[in-house]
């Protein structure tokens, strides 16, 4: 199950149990992912790990961007995101590195590089994942606070000595600009 995703001769292996497989009693032990020397697979994991490089040029090749990320380590894993119909490049791809040590590093050094005519982003993909170095999102507008009858508050859940942490981020939303124009309406 770990040759999930592999090249092998320039194809991507697809791993599957049979139909009729019976897990053991007690479940299976994880599988540690495994990396062969050369091997890259075109399964990137949801890690934390796990890379997006966007603003590609959809003219390069997978074997490209393969070589450009390599400049800083071997990949474990690297997937090219590409149109279903045509199968070009849609310019953005997910990797992860062998060692995991590489991530920030392989960040902060292609981050911004032109290729082409274009300035890539290269940040780490998983959802939470700090950025280090980089700084958070911080809102132009002040979160709504809410006042709350205390009979209102579970039991347990003390307000007085807490700080208020944000609910919801909502990113990418619409400007005032957009708001008054009738236009955007229909």
């Amino acid at each position: 199950m770990a040759l999930d995703g592999a090249n092998f001769q320039n194809q991507c292996l697809k791993i599957r149990r049979p139909k009729d497989y019976i897990p053991p009693k007690g479940g299976e032990p994880p599988v540690p992912p495994l990396q062969l020397s050369g091997v890259i697979s075109t399964v990137v994991a949801d890690t934390p790990y796990k890379i997006y490089v966007g603003g590609l040029p959809t003219t390069l090749q997978d074997e490209q961007i393969i070589e450009l990320l390599q400049t800083f380590g071997p990949l474990r894993s690297f997937s090219l995101v590409k149109d279903s119909v045509t199968g070009m490049s849609r310019g953005f791809a997910f990797c992860e590195y062998a060692d995991m040590n590489v991530t920030d590093i392989a960040c902060q050094g292609l981050n911004g590089m032109e290729l082409g005519d274009r300035r890539i982003v290269v940040q780490r993909a998983s959802i939470g994942a700090r950025q280090h170095g980089q700084p958070q999102f911080k809102p132009s507008v002040p979160a709504p606070t809410i006042s709350m009858a205390p009979s209102a508050i579970p039991p347990g859940l003390s307000t007085a000595s807490s700080e208020p942490t944000p609910i919801l981020q909502l990113l990418n939303m619409v400007t005032p600009q957009e708001l008054r124009d009738d236009d955007e309406y229909q």
